[in-house]
């Protein structure tokens, strides 16, 4: 399970460019890529292109990309919140374990991206739905929960923690300030 998660913006939507990738000569992991032709992205594993929908992105507003790959070999291309494609996939080869940003490799360097990337996550869960809005709206401004790393965004509960709890839930508001308690702190706030 996978999920790339970036903010970005193209200069231009005229040209390809490399989004993400772990792939060199010899040891291809993922491409991950926006094809101006057809105004769409794509996600090469093991050499076989899966792609959105047509049209995903014709503009040079910065926009939010979430890309997930279940163990089930299920892709979802997913843009400012809405799905833009579902493709059947398949599963990532394991491949050399750096991982580029801005290009499409750098062993020869090809691809590079005319735009810029922000905010950049690559984690090994596919996540769900309601993580992706909740991500989303949190880069408007907008509130945004904080859970254990490995939960999905809904039914997180909000409490306090003590020494003994092994993780701790958090919701945040943009308009109240959040302090962190040291284990010789009486009390959370």
């Amino acid at each position: 399970d996978v999920t790339w998660e970036i903010w970005l913006s193209l200069d231009s939507t005229s040209g390809s460019y490399g989004i993400s990738s772990n792939w060199a000569t010899g040891a291809e992991g993922y491409i991950l890529y926006y094809f101006a032709t057809n105004n769409r992205f794509g996600l090469q594993l093991n050499g076989t292109w899966y792609f959105s929908n047509n049209n995903a992105i014709t503009d040079t507003n910065i926009h939010h990309l979430i890309v997930t790959l279940d163990s089930s070999n299920n892709i979802v291309f997913t843009l400012d919140d809405a799905d833009i494609g579902t493709p059947a996939g398949a599963a990532m080869a394991a491949a050399t374990p750096v991982i580029i940003y801005g290009a499409q490799r750098i062993s020869p360097f090809a691809a590079p991206l005319n735009g810029m990337l922000d905010e950049i996550t690559f984690s090994n869960i596919a996540r769900s739905a309601d993580w992706k809005t909740v991500r989303y709206q949190s880069g408007l401004g907008d509130w945004l929960t904080i859970g254990a790393e490995e939960t999905s965004s809904s039914g997180i509960p909000v409490g306090l923690a003590t020494q003994a709890d092994s993780a701790l839930s958090l919701s945040i508001n943009k308009d109240k300030p959040v302090g962190l308690a040291t284990a010789s702190d009486s009390a959370l706030s």
